[in-house]
């Protein structure tokens, strides 16, 4: 048997090569375009987090160890979640407004990490951070696939899971059976992993739309 933290781990660590496996498909299946330079730093920032999040809970360290390494991992999050809406708002208002976006979206994230020492990593900063960019993120999405957007749908779709995702990983209490044991860490990485495969289909089909011009 493993124990939670062990498939929180693993959890982790594949959600971090799914990541890696996507924006290498995603790098070279779509043309150059500001668009898709800001979900592959997204992705990224995102990737680093989780790979970051398989040794935090996969390897025994020392407790100032472990604090140093979450600093990296909250600040990568919160650059990821910033990143979104930087995508959003580039899909919808164009790469213009995307720029104009970027330093006072990062700025937020910087702000989102000094709340995560404030805090002493309470988990639950992250958990509204992130509903607040996803749902922006989500709402962009499913009105431009009302407008017919090829790839958009699929693209508020796997960010609505990606919702659900954080509402799981908010409640300790959470248990999965599967084989192993998952606690809400674990379900969390679970949803998020099948959320960014979702996303992926749609950031693949709505990458094509701008590299042809369609937008």
């Amino acid at each position: 048997m493993i124990p939670a933290d062990g498939t929180t781990a693993l959890t982790d660590a594949a959600l971090a090569v799914l990541v890696l496996a996507g924006m290498i498909w995603l790098y070279r299946s779509a043309s150059p375009s500001v668009l898709r330079s800001t979900w592959l730093a997204a992705l990224g920032a995102f990737g680093l987090a989780a790979a970051l999040g398989a040794i935090a809970h996969g390897v025994s360290l020392p407790a100032a160890t472990l604090e140093l390494l979450w600093q990296p991992l909250f600040l990568s999050l919160g650059v990821a979640v910033a990143l979104f809406v930087v995508a959003a708002v580039g899909a919808a208002r164009g790469d213009d407004a995307s720029r104009r976006a970027r330093p006072w979206l990062l700025a937020a994230a910087g702000v989102f990490y000094l709340l995560t020492r404030a805090t002493h990593g309470d988990f639950l900063v992250f958990v509204v951070y992130e509903a607040a960019g996803i749902l922006f993120a989500l709402g962009v999405h499913a009105r431009l696939a009302r407008k017919g957007w090829r790839g958009a749908g699929w693209v508020a779709a796997g960010l609505a899971i990606s919702l659900a995702a954080g509402a799981a990983q908010a409640v300790d209490t959470l248990t999965l059976h599967l084989v192993w044991t998952f606690d809400h860490n674990g379900v969390y990485h679970l949803l998020q992993g099948a959320g960014l495969a979702v996303l992926l289909v749609g950031l693949g089909r709505m990458l094509t739309r701008v590299d042809r011009g369609a937008a």
